[in-house]
């Protein structure tokens, strides 16, 4: 049996080096369009860029909230991706946490969580907003 204490930590260390991999995946990367896309749109004010996203085929919450984003931490290629690794990084917390109440057991919960913060698919995609 596994315990908490001991889980904590895994839990923590599983997180740090999934942010590792994906920043050290990502940042030679070009941006992608959607990057590039909410980077120059984001150059003008909010009603400009809510008027792009409604016409756009990208749903309008996630625009909104990247133009915020933007806004707070900066227009650098990594200010854009930050937003989309934090938010891929904390869903691996709610999978764990998902995991753990519905086996009751800290060894599958971390698991789980292991297997979904390295999925090689979402560790490409997923961080990109």
């Amino acid at each position: 049996m596994v315990s908490r204490e001991f889980s904590k930590f895994c839990i923590i260390l599983l997180l740090s080096v999934t942010l590792a991999i994906a920043f050290a995946y990502l940042l030679p990367l070009g941006p992608s369009d959607t990057e590039a896309g909410s980077l120059i749109a984001a150059a003008g004010n909010f009603n400009e860029y809510f008027e792009t996203a409604v016409i756009d085929i990208h749903p309008v919450l996630p625009l909104g909230l990247q133009w915020i984003w933007i806004h707070v931490v900066g227009d650098s290629l990594v200010g854009a991706r930050l937003l989309g690794v934090l938010l891929f990084v904390l869903s691996g917390v709610l999978f764990h946490q998902i995991a753990y109440r519905m086996t009751h057991s800290e060894k599958a919960a971390l698991i789980g969580a292991t297997l979904f913060l390295f999925n090689p698919f979402l560790l490409r995609y997923a961080p990109s907003v």
